[in-house]
């Protein structure tokens, strides 16, 4: 394409973005293309077979543009991309195919946003001990934790106390011996179990 043409163009894209729209795609090249998805993201979904370079651009732009690449049958998706996605909007595993969904890619989106945890049943055992290791209270990010993981966090960290829902024998037994002190301001503690 002329070069001049090529810079009305993108002038006229940088105004209006949706005007991409308009022009055959014959007229079009990726730096268009590269200044529309940096102004208006979701537009990316009108591409007709982006190339892997153009997936990636798109998605460091905005990872929830995994769903548009996913959909693509000329596109074979990458673990670049799916990484690229989840770092950039961690809600993109979702949209990972499932036969990629390992627990890699996973632990990667629950490390940017623990609540996406909530949706998931299927969590490494390893992964969450080590989590509440670093963190006792990451262990609220849980659907429900086991009493053995509720211990572990109260070992660790007496703040996690005011997020325990059910107090078992052996949790009770442990806070009045490690922590007789905060018992009253814990809700919910001398209530039945």
């Amino acid at each position: 394409m002329d070069p001049m043409r090529e810079r009305a163009i993108l002038k006229l894209l940088s105004d209006d973005p949706a005007c991409i729209l308009l022009l055959r795609s014959k007229c079009t090249t990726d730096n268009m293309w590269k200044v529309v998805i940096q102004l208006e993201p979701s537009l990316f979904q009108y591409m007709k077979d982006p190339s892997n370079e153009m997936c990636l651009f798109a998605l460091k732009e905005d990872g929830s543009n995994l769903q548009y690449v996913v959909k693509n049958p000329s596109v074979k998706l990458t673990p670049e991309m799916l990484y690229t996605a989840v770092n950039n909007y961690p809600a993109a595993i979702f949209d990972v195919p499932v036969e990629m969904r390992d627990n890699a890619i996973k632990e990667f989106a629950f490390d940017r946003d623990p609540t996406l945890m909530k949706n998931f049943t299927n969590i490494r055992k390893e992964y969450i001990n080590r989590k509440i290791k670093e963190d006792p209270s990451f262990i609220r990010f849980l659907n429900d934790p086991d009493e053995d993981l509720v211990c572990k966090a109260i070992e660790n960290d007496p703040n996690y106390c005011v997020y325990v829902k059910k107090f078992t024998p052996r949790i009770k037994k442990l806070i009045e011996t490690l922590y007789p002190d905060i018992i009253p301001l814990i809700p919910g503690f001398n209530e039945r179990s």
